[in-house]
């Protein structure tokens, strides 16, 4: 059986939106896209991106969020992150 290895929500950062791609890694390394979606750059997006994560998103396995450094628009949501210990 192919049982996934790593689970990661990769987070395109703009200004005012994250766009946020589910997926997973299996051990024979195929990579599994599961879902797209959009949430505010807001505080209110980012407890919906995590919510979401865990709905998409086997508990028991690894989680990644995965983002790009833009400017300091992602520095809100990676402070988020951490606060709530998912980020490290």
């Amino acid at each position: 059986m192919n049982q996934v290895r790593k689970q990661a929500a990769g987070i395109d950062v703009a200004k005012e939106e994250l766009v946020v791609s589910f997926s997973t890694l299996a051990e024979d390394g195929t990579i599994t896209h599961l879902s797209c979606r959009s949430f505010p750059n807001t505080e209110k997006g980012f407890a919906a991106l995590v919510k979401t994560s865990r709905q998409v998103f086997e508990p028991e396995k690894p989680m990644h969020y995965i983002m790009e450094a833009t400017g300091v628009y992602y520095e809100a949501l990676a402070y988020y992150l951490h606060k709530a210990s998912l980020l490290v």
